[in-house]
C-alpha cells in the first residue's frame, strides 16, 4: 500500500462497498479496507496480532472477535474455516464432525449456559457481513443490553451506513489511518 493511491470507495465492487458502509468504527474500517484495496481475505490470512486463536482443528480455527466491545457480550467468538468457502455446500462431512467438536470444546470451556451461533455465508449483502468467508459467530449476552444480530437493513439505516462510508473514505483518501 505504500506509495499507492487508494481507490475510490465507488471503485470497489457493489458487495465490496457494502462491506466497507458496515464498520462503526474506523480502525476496523481501515483494516478491511486494507484486505480489500489488497484482494486478501481477512480470514484466510488470520492476524494473530488481532485475533487471539483459542482452539483450531484440521478444518476450523475459533477466535475472540477482536471488536467485541461494540456489542453486550459476555461471550464473542468467530469460528472460521480454513478453507475459503463461502457457500453451506462447500462444508465437507469430516468438516461439519470437526466443526462439532469444537463448538463442543467452546461450550464446556466458557461453561456456556446458552447463547447464539450464527452462520454468515455468500454475499455479504444478504447477511450484514463483512468477510467474504463462510463464518459462524458465537453470540452470549452479558445482560447490559439489547443484542440485535444485524442480517439486513432499513433504507435509512443503510443510507447512515452510506454517509459514514463516505467520511471513512474521505479521511482514508487523505492518508488518515487507524
Amino acid at each position: 500500500m505504500e506509495g499507492k493511491v487508494p481507490r475510490a470507495l465507488h471503485e470497489f465492487s457493489p458487495e465490496d462497498q457494502f462491506i466497507l458502509s458496515l464498520p462503526f468504527d474506523f480502525k476496523y474500517y481501515c483494516q478491511l479496507r486494507k484486505t480489500l484495496e489488497n484482494e486478501e481475505c481477512g480470514f484466510c490470512h488470520l492476524d494473530p496480532a488481532i485475533n487471539k486463536v483459542l482452539y483450531q482443528n484440521d478444518d476450523w480455527i475459533l477466535f475472540e472477535n477482536a471488536f467485541a466491545n461494540v456489542r453486550p457480550c459476555a461471550v464473542m467468538l468467530v469460528v472460521i474455516s480454513r478453507s475459503h468457502w463461502r457457500q453451506l455446500s462447500e462444508i465437507t462431512p469430516e468438516a461439519w464432525a470437526s466443526f462439532s467438536e469444537m463448538i463442543a470444546w467452546a461450550e464446556q470451556k466458557y461453561a456456556l449456559p446458552g447463547g447464539m451461533l450464527f452462520l454468515r455465508f455468500g454475499d455479504m449483502r444478504l447477511n450484514a457481513g463483512t468477510m467474504k468467508h463462510l463464518h459462524w459467530n458465537l453470540w452470549v449476552p452479558n445482560g447490559e443490553g439489547a443484542l440485535l444480530v444485524p442480517v439486513h437493513k432499513s433504507p435509512k439505516e443503510l443510507e447512515a451506513d452510506r454517509v459514514r462510508a463516505a467520511e471513512f473514505d474521505a479521511r482514508y483518501i487523505a492518508g488518515e489511518r487507524e
